[in-house]
């Protein structure tokens, strides 16, 4: 079972970018079986009248369990609470920003996001926490470059529960 690194992931890009990363860039997986393992099934996205999205973290499925929403070829990337995205405008040409509150096995890797900044034409932003191994990363990406990719060590957890923004996540 690995540690989890998490923390809110900003994007930002066109309207019509970021609804074609939320469709297209999120997959929902299901444990269905040893036998058959994972089982990629429908994401459930619902789109609303004004194009806002709204995607569900974690869904029943048959046999009360549950599905989960991971980033497509990602390393071990998932979605940690509902997508709940509303515009301003029908613009699909207007820039927006989002957030996605999000966790990663171990740490968050760069390359998952530089993926799908060039993939979708999107800039990402985050700073993740990890409490068990005591470290923070900081991503940020533009323009399809890392602009920044660094993490802070920490000396103990004294020195990073009193420092980190919210020394609770990840783990």
């Amino acid at each position: 079972m690995p540690n989890w690194c998490e923390g809110v992931l900003k994007l930002r890009g066109k309207v019509k970018d970021l609804k074609k990363f939320a469709l297209n860039g999120l997959e929902r997986y299901w444990y269905k079986s040893f036998e058959e393992g994972n089982v990629k099934i429908d994401l459930d996205a619902e789109i609303d009248e004004y194009g806002g999205i709204f995607i569900e973290k974690r869904t029943k499925v048959e046999n009360d369990t549950h599905s989960w929403v991971y980033f497509k070829d990602s390393k071990r990337m998932f979605l940690n609470k509902n997508l709940e995205w509303h515009f301003q405008e029908e613009d699909e040409e207007k820039v927006e920003y989002v957030c996605l509150d999000i966790k990663q096995a171990w740490d968050i890797e760069a390359d998952d996001l530089l993926k799908i900044s060039k993939e979708y034409n999107l800039d990402l932003k985050i700073t993740a926490f990890e409490c068990g191994m005591i470290f923070t990363r900081n991503v940020e990406i533009v323009d399809g470059q890392v602009i920044v990719d660094e993490e802070k060590k920490y000396k103990n957890c004294d020195e990073y529960f009193w420092e980190v923004y919210d020394p609770r996540l990840g783990g």
